[in-house]
C-alpha cells in the first residue's frame, strides 16, 4: 500500500513519502518536506477561537475527534467528545 503525504495527498513509495515528525507521525513527499511554510501535524489552531496552537506546549488533538481546543475553550466550550469532552454524557 503506498503512502500519501499529509499536505498535498500525492501518493508515493517509502522512498518518496517519508516521516517528518516522530511526534505526530506524519508524512510527506519530497516538495511538501522541503517547503517551510508546511509544517507537521504538530502544529494548527484551536477550533473554537483560531489561536494557533502546537503540539506539547498546548496540548494534544483529540486521538477520537481530532479536535485542537486552546487550553481556554477547552474550559469553557461545550465539547461532547465522549474521549476529550468536558461534558460528563
Amino acid at each position: 500500500m503506498p503512502d500519501v503525504c499529509y499536505s498535498c495527498n500525492v501518493t508515493g513509495c517509502k522512498n518518496c513519502i517519508r516521516t517528518v515528525c516522530s511526534d505526530c507521525d506524519v508524512k510527506m513527499c519530497s516538495l511538501c518536506r522541503n517547503n517551510d511554510d508546511i509544517l507537521c501535524g504538530c502544529y494548527g489552531s484551536c477550533a473554537e477561537c483560531g489561536t494557533d496552537v502546537n503540539r506539547g506546549e498546548d496540548g494534544w488533538p483529540c486521538d477520537v475527534c481530532n479536535t485542537w481546543l486552546c487550553s481556554e475553550c477547552q474550559i469553557k466550550v461545550n465539547n461532547t467528545c465522549a474521549e476529550c469532552g468536558n461534558n460528563e454524557n
